[in-house]
């Protein structure tokens, strides 16, 4: 059971870290927040956990990211 455990754990790594070096960040604009949380809807709705889990982590990434870039700043005098 270990074995069966550590796998599923080695395979969910590596396709966090895919999705996450690969398909977006900040400097791509093409690939936005809803774009990652539409795929990560799409891969729940099929079953495939691990890669809802890291679409849906990468579109809160993504959506913080555009808050702070597109929130107003207070003026300071």
């Amino acid at each position: 059971m270990a074995f069966f455990s550590s796998t599923i754990f080695i395979k969910f790594f590596f396709i966090l870290f895919f999705i996450i070096s690969i398909q977006g960040s900040p400097e791509d604009t093409s690939l936005t927040f809803e774009h990652f949380y539409q795929s990560g809807k799409n891969e729940y709705t099929n079953g495939n956990w691990a890669d809802c889990v890291a679409y849906m982590l990468k579109a809160i990434e993504d959506f913080l990211f555009y808050r702070q870039e597109n929130v107003p700043r207070p003026i300071r005098s």
